[in-house]
């Protein structure tokens, strides 16, 4: 083998092995799950798929495409013929009042009851957190849900906050996709 064929051969082989370590480099690395918790809301707020529906359609307030558009959804929420609906919304309808206070203390007590259960199931405590993103469907307080969640925990000052919300049912899995990308570029 001449020099220059020799100096081919390396050369091939450097190129070759710089190119197997930039892919190696710019793999999508796997994020894990390593722990969740499921809010289970108390047995008498447990209702139908059916009723669900009517107790979210009954106040006659939207339009026929916004009704047929609601009934899909719940169709295809994957609620199941057993859900749960919060306790303002299962009063007569001349009762009901569609207030702030009481979407704030049903997303406290669903957040709040699940996170907590978490941090124990996971024994992580809240000043190891740095990253807390919260999605939302519909609901967008201000102060924002993560707000809500860094003061009753007591996060480290330093944590960045996300809110997923308002956002209607896509708010979830964007939620998840983002958490992702944001753990692979900047790991813990």
């Amino acid at each position: 083998m001449t020099d220059f064929q020799l100096l081919g051969v390396t050369l091939s082989v450097l190129l070759l092995s710089t190119v197997v370590v930039l892919l190696w480099r710019r793999r999508r690395l796997p994020v894990m799950l390593l722990g969740y918790s499921c809010h289970l809301p108390d047995s008498d707020r447990r209702c139908t798929m059916d009723l669900c529906e009517y107790l979210g359609l009954r106040m006659n307030i939207y339009d026929l495409q916004a009704r047929e558009f609601m009934q899909l959804i719940y169709s295809k929420s994957g609620l199941g013929e057993e859900t749960y609906m919060p306790p303002y919304l299962m009063q007569p309808v001349e009762r009901l009042v569609v207030k702030h206070p009481p979407a704030i203390q049903e997303a406290e007590e669903g957040i709040f009851t699940t996170v907590s259960t978490l941090l124990c199931k996971t024994d992580v405590a809240p000043q190891d957190i740095s990253l807390v993103i919260v999605a939302c469907s519909l609901f967008s307080p201000s102060p924002s849900l993560s707000a809500l969640l860094i003061k009753q925990f007591g996060f480290k000052e330093s944590v960045k906050t996300y809110t997923f919300s308002g956002m209607g049912c896509s708010a979830g899995t964007m939620c998840v996709d983002f958490a992702a990308r944001l753990l692979r570029h900047q790991p813990g």
